[in-house]
């Protein structure tokens, strides 16, 4: 029999596109694996400011726009902010920047 083959690639979280933003930004990240997939946004202080993703998604390319504002629709201050992609039992995170 043939051995399995590893999965190739890695899940990779991109730079959001433009940074710094207002009043809206692109995160592109891509999965090596199908499965639940969360991206998250955090404060400076850690504290969650909107959830963008929390669902199954297919290995592959995607990408999610934020707005500025947090899980109840208010617009989010000017500030440094960290998303967070966790998938397949990996983590990567990345700094961005809203001026508003």
């Amino acid at each position: 029999p043939v051995p399995d083959t590893p999965a190739i690639g890695m899940t990779a979280l991109g730079p959001n596109v433009p940074n710094p933003f207002n009043p809206r930004t692109e995160i592109r990240f891509e999965l090596r694996e199908a499965g639940r997939t969360r991206l998250t946004i955090f404060d400076a202080r850690g504290m969650l400011v909107r959830r963008l993703v929390d669902a199954d998604l297919g290995a592959g390319p995607h990408r999610r726009t934020w707005d500025g504002r947090d899980d109840a629709g208010r617009a989010a201050s000017s500030g440094t902010y960290l998303y967070r992609l966790d998938s397949a039992g990996e983590t990567r995170s990345r700094k961005m920047l809203l001026m508003r």
